[in-house]
């Protein structure tokens, strides 16, 4: 039991590294355009399976608690070592999934065993410098992520969660994620 334990926060540590990782990229990201902020498409920096940083461009979409949604303001993805971190932002809100994935197919959050239990995803809420965060990991909340194309340039797919707020953070109460839809070039 005590070894699970110890597995199931390694594995959920390199899955909350990867999104740290993926959020960091998101904040140092650069444009090579500007983008409007009605506009759905996004552009920031990604680095591919090659380990390189190269402009990516795409979009992302969901349902908040009903309300539409989509990254304004940066896009971003990482793929190496069949860990797949996505982070999509506008002005406030900003979710972020990370989950292992060989392939195309579909992944729960949290996933059953192995690399996969440290599946996870984020959504965070920061008003007048207060922030609230939710999240989705093998400790509370649930999800999937379904990844239609997998490739060397591109990424697409769906994805659903319920959350759980996040202790020390502002939020309240549980959020639902729905209709979740990406497609990234990287």
């Amino acid at each position: 039991m005590n070894t699970n334990r110890r597995l199931n926060a390694k594995v959920l540590l390199r899955g909350l590294l990867a999104l740290v990782g993926a959020t960091a990229i998101v904040a140092c990201g650069s444009s090579d355009s500007p983008t409007s902020p009605s506009s759905s498409t996004s552009t920031g920096t990604a680095t591919s399976s090659s380990g390189t940083n190269q402009p990516v461009h795409g979009t992302m979409t969901a349902r908040i608690d009903g309300v539409l949604w989509s990254a304004t303001t940066s896009l971003t993805a990482t793929f190496n070592n069949n860990l797949l971190a996505v982070t999509g932002a506008d002005a406030v809100t900003s979710i972020a999934f990370t989950i292992s994935a060989p392939g195309i197919g579909t992944y729960l959050i949290p996933g059953a065993a192995g690399a996969q239990a440290g599946n996870n995803a984020l959504l965070m809420i920061t008003q007048n410098a207060t922030s609230a965060s939710w999240a989705a990991d093998f400790t509370k909340g649930s999800g999937t992520v379904t990844l239609t194309s997998l490739t060397s340039t591109t990424v697409s797919g769906t994805f659903a969660f319920t959350l759980a707020p996040v202790a020390g953070t502002a939020a309240t109460g549980g959020r639902t994620v729905t209709a979740g839809a990406f497609n990234i070039n990287f």
